[in-house]
């Protein structure tokens, strides 16, 4: 039976190897399951083009695994120097199950490639129009980290875990099989994976905003009407009950939501498997500034806005930080 197995953009890299290792366990569990035939890597396996000894090893127990053909799609954005020089040509070499190429091209039928078509919503970068690979009957896409079914016959299959806060938190992350491929009876069929870790993206703006996915839909908004001084609250509720292999972005809108949070910070710094603030006042309020006036930076017109406002010194010299790292 020829069942084919595609997974995108791994991104490998040691902060991470907990994660994907499960995620890897799960791979080969649905190959067993569904007798996969041959496997299709769709670029990205690592995330930079050096990788450690520890990244390798995580790759080379999964590869090792694996009994039956595997074709590894060298991409030009993390893990490849040039068109011939990449680590991934190494397994080439040390497996003889194992075939690495730029592109992965079979017949009319099937293209797999490393790249964003133009007509991607999320086009960062895309060269390559959808007119152009319109003769495959299938076209299944590595590089953009959110799944897309760009036309019926051009896939953008996604990263099978959120590897960082611009993949959108809404959209599941999943595997695909062409099963009983190139015959009569042949269709696709789409896994959603469990074992990575979800993530929770939340906006303390006027409605406290959640978006993110971990196996069941969570609600587009909590309404804070007659509650604009219990975001806090809310939010520590919320984090309270979501589980600690969370991937957490907390975006806060007002000096006062933020001042609020930092009382509380020190319970929640290592609750997560990763936990990211970003003060969307900082740039808000001084671009509100006065600051394209000769003579005067961001620090300065930062200054000018916080001793305006009569913010007291603990929170001032906590942004005034901020403004000096961001520099470095």
């Amino acid at each position: 039976m020829n069942n084919l197995l595609f997974v995108g953009d791994i991104h490998i890299i040691e902060k991470d190897i907990p994660e994907i290792q499960k995620i890897f366990n799960e791979i080969l569990l649905t190959i067993d399951r569904y007798s996969i035939s041959k496997l299709i890597l769709l670029g990205d396996t690592f995330d930079k083009v050096k990788p450690t000894p520890q990244e390798l090893d995580c790759f080379s127990d999964f590869v090792n695994a694996i009994k039956i053909p595997i074709v590894l799609i060298i991409a030009n954005s993390h893990e490849s120097i040039d068109k011939e020089t990449s680590y991934l040509n190494h397994f080439g070499i040390i497996k003889n199950n194992i075939i690495t190429c730029k592109e992965y091209i079979d017949d009319n039928y099937l293209y797999c490639g490393h790249f964003l078509v133009k007509q991607a919503k999320k086009n960062i970068g895309g060269t390559v129009d959808k007119d152009t690979l319109k003769k495959y009957k299938y076209v299944v896409l590595g590089h953009g980290h959110n799944y897309e079914l760009i036309t019926p016959n051009i896939c953008q299959l996604g990263s099978i875990r959120y590897v960082n806060f611009r993949d959108d938190p809404e959209i599941p992350k999943q595997i695909l099989i062409i099963q009983k491929y190139r015959t009569e009876e042949e269709r696709c069929k789409f896994l959603s994976l469990k074992s990575l870790n979800p993530m929770i993206d939340l906006h303390l703006d006027k409605n406290l905003e959640i978006k993110g996915y971990d196996g069941m839909p969570l609600p587009a908004n909590v309404s804070l009407k007659g509650k604009e001084k219990a975001k806090i609250p809310i939010l520590e509720d919320y984090l309270g009950r979501i589980t600690q292999k969370t991937k957490v972005r907390l975006n806060f809108y007002t000096l006062e939501d933020y001042y609020e949070w930092l009382k509380i910070e020190g319970f929640y710094k290592d609750r997560f498997v990763s936990l990211k603030v970003e003060k969307r006042f900082l740039a808000d309020n001084t671009s509100n500034i006065e600051i394209a006036k000769e003579n005067i930076n961001l620090k300065d017109a930062l200054i000018e806005w916080l001793d305006k406002n009569k913010v007291n010194s603990e929170i001032k010299d906590i942004l005034i930080k901020e403004i000096k790292c961001s520099k470095q």
